[in-house]
């Protein structure tokens, strides 16, 4: 007896006579089985999803941000990570510092760019309270100015060092409904910055 013969006759016991009394409800079962298993598994995905689409994203705006909301600040570079963020912001203010003067030295921040998740900016918040893109591009020139008007010897220094940094550096705005659009709704928003009134 062939393989194939072998096969015929098994089938023909299974599909024929007394056994198919047997094999059709198992064989209809393990069907019936096998669909209510696919159904709930694609039940329990579809459950996550709409569970996935009903949380709403949160975010919660660290002590730097919370300091220039809705405000222009000088942007001076970007990072890509947290870490590479502190350590530009560390080397910008000791360019800074070799100006020598601290005005804006304790106002050198880093913040999550508002604008592309996952990105981060290095800024000086020149001004206290809110400003205005016009005063923040005069700190900026005025910056520029104070390089180019340094003795020649430390000019040179200063112009390789600090004006690296300011020379693609200018006024952006840290915008709290664009944050929030790309990093979810902010928890720790004050009452007085409520983003639903800000303009």
């Amino acid at each position: 007896m062939t393989y194939q013969q072998l096969k015929e006759k098994i089938w023909k016991l299974l599909t024929h006579g007394a056994l198919l009394y047997i094999t059709a409800p198992i064989a209809i079962t393990l069907l019936i089985l096998f669909f209510i298993l696919k159904v709930y598994e694609g039940g329990t995905k579809f459950s996550f999803l709409l569970k996935e689409l009903r949380t709403e994203k949160t975010s919660y705006l660290s002590k730097h941000e919370l300091e220039v909301l809705d405000e222009w600040v000088a942007l001076i570079d970007y990072a890509d990570t947290y870490e590479q963020a502190i350590d530009r912001s560390n080397q910008f203010k000791k360019a800074y510092e070799g100006l020598g003067h601290g005005l804006w030295g304790n106002n050198i921040l880093y913040i999550r760019d508002p604008s592309y998740p996952d990105r981060w900016m290095i800024i000086v918040d020149m001004w206290s309270g809110k400003s205005s893109y016009s005063e923040v591009n005069e700190g900026i020139n005025s910056l520029k100015k104070d390089i180019s008007n340094a003795p020649r010897y430390q000019g040179r220094d200063l112009e390789d060092t600090l004006g690296m940094w300011l020379f693609n550096s200018h006024p952006v705005k840290f915008d709290v409904l664009r944050f929030q659009q790309n990093y979810g709704k902010i928890t720790n928003l004050p009452e007085s910055n409520d983003a639903s009134r800000l303009n």
